[in-house]
C-alpha cells in the first residue's frame, strides 16, 4: 500500500495476448487499486510482460515496494536467457 492508500499486486499469467505466450493470454501484468466512491476500487494496469527481455509470468510472492514507491519484482521467465528478470516500475 502506498502513501495515498493505493493497493498493488501482480498477475503471472493475463495482459493480453501476445505473441511469446499465446496459451496464458498473455505474460503477466502489475496492477494498481486505487479506493473510489462507494467502496467501489478502481484498476488501473500499469504494466503488461510479454516475456521478452522484459521478463514474463511475474513471481507474484517477490512484489515490493521501495522507499520511493517504486515497484520492484522478479519474472520466472524472460531476460537474454529466458531466466527471468528483476523488474521495477516507477510512479
Amino acid at each position: 500500500m502506498d502513501s495515498h492508500d493505493d493497493l498493488f499486486g501482480n498477475t503471472q499469467y493475463g495482459g493480453g495476448n501476445s505473441g511469446l505466450c499465446p496459451n496464458l493470454d498473455g505474460c503477466g501484468t502489475v496492477y494498481e487499486l486505487s479506493p473510489g466512491t462507494n467502496g467501489v476500487w478502481r484498476e488501473r494496469l500499469l504494466f503488461s510482460f510479454d516475456e521478452g527481455l522484459d521478463g514474463g509470468v511475474p513471481d507474484s510472492d517477490h512484489l515490493t515496494m521501495g522507499k520511493t514507491e517504486n515497484l520492484l519484482g522478479t519474472t520466472l521467465f524472460g531476460g537474454p536467457d529466458n531466466i527471468g528478470v528483476v523488474f521495477r516500475v516507477m510512479p
